[in-house]
């Protein structure tokens, strides 16, 4: 037989239902003027966000992998980020030609090679629609780019000119190599400056 709780008893859970109950005058005066305890009760949910660090993508661990004292962990971060073409790891991977091996440097500049070869697709593609485009304002836009894209070409080959004097002989075989494809470049191309 079973005795009558008071209200105040305590519910299956081991809470008195009283204590679980809150007036509505209670939750309206809370909304309208918080308290300054309020926020150390009942803290809002972005605080959480302060507790623990947005998480990296996968770039960005990379990015922060190629700062490791660990070759092999700087060597993966290399690869990958040359994998995905990512232009974001280009400083980065230009401040790691100062502090790393030989054998490490040659990764990054094969990375910077593969990321720019990535980024100057779309480019390409971005400037052959843009030589179609109806208005000839984007068209002359479009021929002055491609005129900047073939300035670097001609500095680059200034640069491996100079290669071709390396004491290396595999050195300047390479040199040379490099130095003709942009000479045929530069014949097939050849021509005064444009019209003003």
């Amino acid at each position: 037989m079973q005795k009558d709780q008071p209200a105040a008893s305590l519910a299956q859970n081991g809470y008195r239902d009283a204590a679980l109950q809150v007036s509505q005058t209670d939750t309206r005066s809370e909304k309208s003027t918080p308290s300054a305890n309020s926020t150390a009760v009942n803290p809002p949910i972005t605080d959480t966000a302060n507790i623990y660090p947005p998480k990296l993508d996968e770039q960005e661990q990379w990015i922060n992998d190629l700062k490791q004292t660990n070759p092999n962990i700087r060597n993966n971060a290399i690869w990958e980020l040359a994998q995905v073409g990512d232009s974001r790891a280009i400083q980065p991977l230009l401040e790691l030609l100062t502090n790393s091996d030989s054998n490490q440097r040659s990764l990054v500049l094969a990375a910077l090679s593969e990321i720019g070869s990535r980024t100057l697709k779309p480019l390409n593609r971005a400037l052959s629609l843009s030589l179609q485009d109806e208005n000839a304002e984007v068209r002359k836009n479009a021929i002055r780019d491609l005129t900047r894209i073939y300035d670097l070409a001609t500095q680059m080959s200034q640069i491996l000119q100079r290669a071709v004097d390396d004491p290396d002989p595999e050195v300047q075989e390479m040199a040379k190599w490099a130095t003709n494809r942009l000479s045929r470049l530069r014949s097939t191309n050849s021509r005064d400056e444009p019209p003003i």
